[in-house]
């Protein structure tokens, strides 16, 4: 075999594998075969669009839920900041309630566990400690009901 056919053998093959982003492989008629490196091109072609797209997916919709996180932080932190500004308004309250000498004192320790309890979920949510948000809300509804219970339930 000449120099020169042996060079337009390689040319003509190296044409021939040559990847083209633009070709259809799955549409080539069939040719009694896909050869071993035309079958793997196209299923690493299909794995790497799989894996970009629930990579990418998956990065945007983290982000997403990121951000979704620190918007309802930031609004918990501010409601949690305004309720812990407003314990001595309840209290303020005590006087009107007419409650006996001996209950007096724990409706002050709750009114004084409601305003830490607040202010714990405003240092978390200002953290971003996301993962303690929620038993520190766990927390502060605790106070709450057992403030009603003892003291709604038996003044209504």
């Amino acid at each position: 075999m000449t120099s020169w056919s042996l060079l337009g053998s390689w040319v003509l093959l190296i044409a021939a594998c040559a990847y083209n982003p633009h070709t259809d492989h799955h549409s080539l008629p069939d040719s009694g075969g896909a050869t071993l490196h035309a079958t793997q091109n196209d299923q690493l072609r299909d794995l790497m669009v799989a894996m970009n797209s629930l990579l990418f997916e998956r990065i945007h919709t983290e982000l997403e839920a990121d951000l979704g996180r620190e918007m309802a932080a930031r609004e918990i932190a501010v409601a949690a900041s305004k309720l812990r500004s407003n314990v001595n308004a309840i209290t303020e309250t005590l006087p009107k309630l007419n409650l006996p000498a001996d209950q007096q004192p724990v409706f002050l320790a709750l009114a004084a566990e409601l305003g830490q309890r607040a202010q714990a979920i405003v240092d978390v949510a200002n953290n971003r400690q996301y993962a303690r948000l929620s038993p520190a809300l766990d927390n502060l509804e605790q106070t709450c009901m057992a403030c009603h219970h003892l003291f709604r339930a038996a003044h209504h």
